[in-house]
C-alpha cells in the first residue's frame, strides 16, 4: 500500500510539474507574440449609450507623440522603416504625432467606406512642407486621392542630416478597415 502511495503521489508530482511548466512556456510564447504586436491605440468617439471608445487604429509608436518627444526606443521603431538611416540623421515626422494623417484619414473614410491597404510616399523638404506623394498601394482611386491630400496638408517636423533640416521621403503605410454604422 506505500508503494501504490508513493507511486501515486510521484506521478501527480510529475504531472503537476509537467503542467506547470507548460504554462510558463506558453506565458513566455504569449509575451513575446505581444511584444510583436502594436502596442499603442488611436480611439473615436463612444458607441451610442456605452463609454466604451471603439479603437480606430493601431500602431508600434504612440500617436500622439511628436518624433523628438519619443524615447530612443520608439524612435528606433520609426528609424527601422528607413533601413540604414545614420546617427546623426532622423526622419521627418507629423509635427502633431501621427494623430495628424490618422484622425482625418479616418473621418474622410467613414464617408468613402472603403478597406484595404495604403503605401504612400512623400517626400519632404527641409522646411517640413510635403513637396509630393507618390501612392504604391491604394484599394481606389479615391482613397488614393484622400491620402495625397492628407499628406499634402500636414506639417512635419522635417529631416535632420547630421544636425541640419534636409529632404527625405516620409513612409506612410496603413490598413483601412469599414467600421460599424454606429462610429459614424
Amino acid at each position: 500500500m506505500d508503494k501504490l502511495k508513493t507511486w501515486v503521489l510521484a506521478f501527480s508530482a510529475i504531472i503537476f510539474l509537467s503542467s506547470s511548466f507548460q504554462a510558463l512556456a506558453e506565458k513566455n510564447e504569449t509575451s513575446k507574440t505581444r511584444a510583436d504586436k502594436p502596442m499603442y491605440f488611436l480611439y473615436g468617439d463612444p458607441k451610442p449609450g456605452t463609454k466604451f471608445k471603439q479603437k480606430l487604429y493601431e500602431s508600434n509608436v504612440p500617436f500622439d507623440l511628436r518624433y523628438r518627444e519619443m524615447s530612443s526606443t520608439l524612435q528606433a521603431r520609426v528609424k527601422d522603416a528607413y533601413g540604414g538611416l545614420k546617427d546623426s540623421e532622423t526622419p521627418p515626422f507629423p509635427t502633431e504625432g501621427m494623430q495628424a494623417i490618422y484622425r482625418p484619414l479616418y473621418k474622410a473614410n467613414r464617408a468613402l467606406d472603403d478597406e484595404g491597404d495604403v503605401l504612400a510616399i512623400a517626400m519632404v523638404d527641409a522646411a517640413g512642407k510635403v513637396e509630393s506623394v507618390s501612392m504604391y498601394k491604394s484599394p481606389t482611386d479615391n482613397v488614393a486621392s484622400m491620402v495625397n491630400y492628407i499628406l499634402v496638408n500636414t506639417k512635419f517636423d522635417p529631416a535632420t542630416c547630421d544636425g541640419t533640416p534636409c529632404k527625405m521621403e516620409f513612409l506612410f503605410e496603413t490598413r483601412l478597415e469599414v467600421k460599424p454604422a454606429w462610429t459614424r
